[in-house]
């Protein structure tokens, strides 16, 4: 048997939860990035891609810029 729980802080009708409850999960959180992270990020990992699988020219590397902007905007709207 799998339990999957959601929690946040107590506020706005929300209920706060036992220390004895919680012990039986593994606590999992994650903090936001901030752009320039996330643009440096996503500069690596497409900048891995482009050059291990495609011929490395300027085109990819002036294609590169506008792809990490389009992605980093895409990644934070979702």
């Amino acid at each position: 048997m799998t339990y999957v729980v959601a929690m946040a802080p107590p506020a706005g009708g929300k209920n706060s939860v036992s220390s004895r409850f919680i012990r039986h999960f593994n606590v999992v959180s994650c903090n936001n990035f901030d752009g320039i992270v996330l643009e440096r990020i996503f500069a690596k990992l497409m900048d891995w891609h482009i050059h291990s699988n495609l011929e490395p020219s300027s085109l990819s590397a002036r294609v590169l810029k506008n792809l990490v902007n389009t992605s980093v905007d895409i990644f934070t709207y979702v």
